[in-house]
């Protein structure tokens, strides 16, 4: 074996032993393998993608997606890190791709990792390939505290995903109510339409959640007809939600 073919060996072992650590949580033997090594040696091992259980990640994103914050805090202090660097990940049995380390953070619910990510640059609205952007992320699993960080670094509330479903219609479609109620605090429009026809209250309607089918009528959310010509309160008759069908119909106007 020549040896060029070592290096190369010891190099792809380097890397390997580097993911290991970051997705195990071993921040101090992730330092200690990299410190003194070269800038560009150091940047290929932590540029690089490893494909482990249907996911494929790098050290920093393996890193945020398991929670593993001092090792986080390692790889960004210490070392040139590139914060945007996407990978492919599993979340709630969902394989999203082009997820960023923040996406992956927000996601999982790691708050102490998402205010580091963001005080070092991480860009708030990078998005996955499907337009999922952090803010969603954090909404899906309704972590208030996440989506609140989030925002006040600059996340936009009104940006949809691939199918033109916003923010405020997945926490519906979820019930998370706090969630949505700071959402349409801070401006989010009740009335936006995925490319169904469908607003966040026909979501809510459709699951029975009637708290946030209540915020979203108090915040001026009209029962407007799908593209099948359903309304929110023909959904939830549909669906059996019985609470959510009493309530809205003391909000039609029959005389229209």
């Amino acid at each position: 074996m020549s040896s060029n073919e070592n290096i190369e060996g010891e190099i792809k072992t380097l890397k390997q032993r580097v993911h290991a650590a970051a997705r195990d949580g071993r921040a101090i033997s992730i330092f200690a393998m990299l410190w003194n090594l070269s800038s560009d040696l150091v940047d290929e091992v932590l540029d690089f993608h490893t494909s482990e259980n249907g996911q494929i990640t790098t050290p920093l994103i393996i890193a945020c997606r398991n929670g593993e914050e001092k090792v986080v805090s390692i790889l960004v202090s210490k070392f040139k890190i590139n914060l945007e660097q996407t990978g492919t990940v599993k979340f709630d049995g969902f394989v999203l791709e082009g997820a960023t380390a923040l996406w992956c953070a927000a996601g999982a619910g790691h708050l102490g990792i998402v205010k580091l990510l963001l005080e070092c640059g991480a860009d708030v609205n990078h998005a996955t390939k499907t337009n999922s952007t952090p803010l969603r992320a954090a909404c899906f699993d309704g972590r208030l505290d996440v989506v609140q960080c989030l925002v006040e670094h600059g996340a936009d509330i009104s940006i949809p995903n691939k199918y033109n479903n916003t923010c405020l219609m997945i926490t519906s479609y979820k019930g998370h109510a706090e969630v949505v109620r700071y959402l349409l605090e801070k401006g989010a429009n009740p009335d936006s339409t995925a490319h169904c026809g469908a607003t966040a209250m026909h979501f809510a309607a459709e699951c029975g959640h009637l708290e946030v089918v209540q915020d979203l009528v108090r915040f001026y959310g009209k029962q407007i007809p799908n593209d099948y010509g359903m309304t929110p309160l023909l959904v939830a008759a549909e669906c059996g939600q019985s609470s959510v069908v009493e309530f809205l119909t003391t909000k039609v106007d029959y005389s229209a």
